[in-house]
């Protein structure tokens, strides 16, 4: 029976047949939901008379017809409304406020900065000593690369990517308890061979700011680019033809305004084509920066931007000006050639937990675009080469000469 229905049962006289009626009248359908009824017909039998209601389950035929001596019956129940009071309006509908992000505050996340990670060549110690200031200026020891990671790991840092940041800035998402962002400039074959497995094994992952020039010339492939990003890593731009954009004495540049917004859309266009991912941070190139570039970096689509500005703290109205902390191939390095590391690592461990350190590096080494042009590798077309990436036989000055030489000493 439904709630609204009532089953009215009147019984009159005596004996069992009355009771018998009502059985057979009422079977074949619900005894539960006619249990009163039948309740008041055995009441009558032995010779009371009684009226009951229960709530009726339907209005059906069976329901509301009359036998000899027992009138059933079926009447809707409504119910009474309550008056509401003169002058009394509905509520209105209060509509729930959507959750509004907390402020954005500071946030101390080191970014550590590196290029290469390899050991000395055969024959280092026949080069000249420039030759060597030049390979040592990029390069952190594969040993010292190991030991870094462990000091992060036993000390509970956990690797987030730029996006990460920017994320938790936008939104308000967690970081962990002790965040720390590792970065690596350029694009170079020990990404693979040696940077990536280190990674894996210590369950980390990093930002690899990817020079386009560096994979037409084969330094490394957009298939690597690939692996790297299946795996968790991020994919950023650091420039098309490695040029530095913007940071010059006087405001002076290497292109023009179209030019150099070609140099910042196209690298993250080609990247984000061939290797699938969205390419949502940057590197300057020497570090060059200005309020006009960062303008054209925002407006290109990059929701963050490195520098090599020194300092730990991260500010969230300057997604695009991210801090670094430089890692150098002499930090903890005992002896280059032997590969002895100082135990603890005191020079990492005292840059990294800088609290906010803010330190604006000098200006870097200017470089210069090449103008020649390369041939396109298997498999790619001439049109696939963006215009001015040079060969790997051009030479001129360095971006961001900013590393130790052989005797410890730092540049810029």
């Amino acid at each position: 029976m439904v709630p609204g229905m009532r089953l009215m049962v009147r019984v009159w006289g005596r004996g069992s047949g009355w009771f018998a009626e009502g059985v057979r009248t009422l079977s074949g359908r619900s005894r539960s939901a006619y249990v009163g009824a039948f309740s008041m017909a055995l009441s009558a039998s032995i010779g009371l008379q009684s009226v009951a209601s229960v709530p009726a389950r339907a209005a059906d035929p069976g329901i509301g017809r009359a036998g000899p001596g027992i009138a059933l019956t079926v009447e809707h129940e409504r119910p009474t409304p309550t008056p509401e009071p003169p002058g009394t309006a509905a509520p209105e509908e209060i509509p729930t406020p959507s959750p509004v992000p907390p402020t954005p505050t500071d946030a101390v996340v080191p970014i550590l900065y590196y290029h290469r990670v390899e050991p000395l060549p055969m024959g280092f110690d026949a080069w000249s000593a420039a030759q060597q200031k030049s390979f040592l200026q990029y390069d952190v020891l594969p040993v010292a690369f190991a030991a870094q990671l462990d000091w992060l790991a036993a000390h509970d840092y956990t690797t987030i990517l730029p996006v990460d940041l920017t994320r938790h800035w936008a939104t308000g998402s967690a970081l962990p308890a002790h965040p720390v962002i590792i970065s690596l400039d350029d694009g170079t074959h020990d990404w693979m061979t040696t940077v990536f497995p280190l990674l894996q094994r210590h369950g980390m992952v990093a930002e690899f700011y990817t020079n386009v020039r560096n994979v037409y010339r084969g330094a490394l492939s957009f298939d690597d680019l690939r692996v790297l990003a299946a795996a968790g890593n991020g994919i950023g731009a650091h420039g098309i033809d490695h040029v530095q954009l913007a940071g010059f004495a006087g405001g002076a540049r290497p292109y023009s305004d179209a030019q150099t917004f070609k140099e910042i859309a196209g690298a993250k266009a080609i990247l984000e084509r061939e290797v699938g991912v969205i390419v949502d941070s940057m590197a300057y190139v020497g570090g060059g920066l200005d309020a006009a570039l960062i303008e054209m970096v925002r407006a290109a689509g990059y929701t963050s931007a490195r520098t090599i500005i020194r300092g730990t703290m991260q500010h969230p109205d300057q997604p695009f000006e991210l801090r670094v902390v430089r890692i150098g191939v002499h930090d903890d390095v005992v002896s280059i050639r032997a590969g002895i590391l100082d135990p603890g690592l005191p020079t990492f461990a005292a840059m990294v937990r800088a609290r906010g350190q803010d330190l604006t590096a000098p200006p870097n080494v200017t470089c210069l675009p090449a103008q020649q042009a390369v041939t396109p590798r298997s498999g790619m077309s001439a049109d696939d080469v963006p215009p001015g990436v040079p060969d790997p036989a051009s030479t001129g000055p360095a971006c961001g000469a900013d590393a130790p030489g052989l005797d410890g000493t730092t540049a810029p």
